[in-house]
């Protein structure tokens, strides 16, 4: 299964489960983030991609795994930002 599609399931279980509002967010608020190799997530789709999903499925913040350090995660944050409507 690809984090997509993971994601997928992880955003449709939380809008299906009500849950308490949390530091100023509401129920239906969702933060996800992706782990990037290369450019690439684990199971090889682009920044673009995830950030077209992430919105799409209604999520308010999307992010990245740390791991890479901060000179590997800009690029990935400006291909981010490139396709998602999404302020900064």
């Amino acid at each position: 299964m690809s984090e997509t599609a993971k994601l997928v399931g992880a955003v449709g279980a939380h809008i299906a489960i009500p849950s308490p509002i949390i530091d100023g967010l509401t129920p239906a608020s969702e933060i996800t983030n992706e782990t990037f190799e290369n450019g690439k997530t684990l199971t090889g789709s682009s920044p673009e991609c995830c950030a077209i999903v992430m919105e799409r499925l209604g999520a308010s913040a999307i992010g990245i795994n740390c791991s890479l350090g901060p000179d590997k995660l800009a690029p990935i944050a400006e291909k981010y930002l490139e396709r998602a409507s999404i302020s900064e």
